[in-house]
């Protein structure tokens, strides 16, 4: 959160969806954690998403909703999409509001 502090949304989302996209934990299920994605400057697209969405909360940025698909991950803000990544993660539940 505080490393992002001064980046508005847009720059943040464009240096998030820089990183590559390959956790730091193999397998489908096992999750990075919002700072391990920061400080490891990679993650998974589910992974990266989720860091985008606890700054963004961090900033009271209100309800927001994550939905995934086989493939993709889109964070959604109200009927606003922040962003979409590719995702090989496979958690149970395919909504997460947030």
């Amino acid at each position: 959160v505080e490393g992002a502090d001064e980046m508005a949304e847009e720059a943040l989302v464009a240096l998030v969806g820089s990183w590559p996209g390959e956790s730091i934990y193999d397998g489908p299920e096992r999750m990075a954690q919002p700072d391990e994605v920061w400080n490891f400057r990679r993650g998974d697209g589910l992974e990266k998403a989720l860091l985008v969405a606890n700054i963004l909360r961090s900033r009271g940025g209100g309800d927001m909703c994550l939905n995934l698909t086989d493939s993709e991950v889109r964070l959604l803000a109200g009927n606003r999409e922040v962003c979409a990544f590719s995702t090989g993660k496979r958690p149970r539940d395919r909504v997460w509001e947030l």
